[in-house]
């Protein structure tokens, strides 16, 4: 009774296992949606690594623990702070301005006439490697973590 007001209100969840592992799935899922940032793919892209991420992290922590409970998914401990971390946690950032320093350095390799068609080979790469991982079967959590 403390903390709930008309304007705040604390939601207890019992699923100590399941909480923990949306606190640690949802940086690996941050990576790819920095990623994404970073190459300028755009917010569909994104909310597809979100969604599939967010599936995946139920799916994997369900495996490893039969009795996590789906609802926990929805709640401020899942869905919230996956998408809080994937628009404005450290991990996002560090990943978006990593893949903009391996675009600017690959770009600046190339002779000036060329930039153009490079960073469109580029994009064609990465854009490729990332829309495989939202509708392969391989885990966009995987993913994100051997790109």
């Amino acid at each position: 009774k403390l903390f709930e007001t008309d304007y705040f209100g604390i939601t207890l969840v019992r699923d100590v296992a399941g909480a923990e592992m949306c606190g640690t799935l949802k940086n690996i899922i941050a990576l790819g949606a920095g990623m994404v940032d970073g190459l300028g793919l755009g917010p569909n892209t994104k909310s597809a690594i979100l969604r599939k991420g967010l599936d995946e992290m139920r799916r994997f922590s369900k495996a490893l623990y039969p009795t996590i409970s789906d609802s926990t998914f929805m709640e401020s401990c899942g869905m919230a702070d996956l998408i809080a971390t994937c628009y404005g946690g450290r991990n996002r950032f560090v990943a978006m301005e990593y893949t903009k320093s391996i675009m600017v350095r690959t770009l600046a390799s190339s002779c000036v006439q060329n930039l153009g068609t490079h960073e469109a080979n580029v994009w064609g790469r990465c854009g490729r490697c990332f829309l495989a991982v939202v509708h392969a079967d391989v885990p966009a959590w995987c993913a994100c973590t051997h790109l």
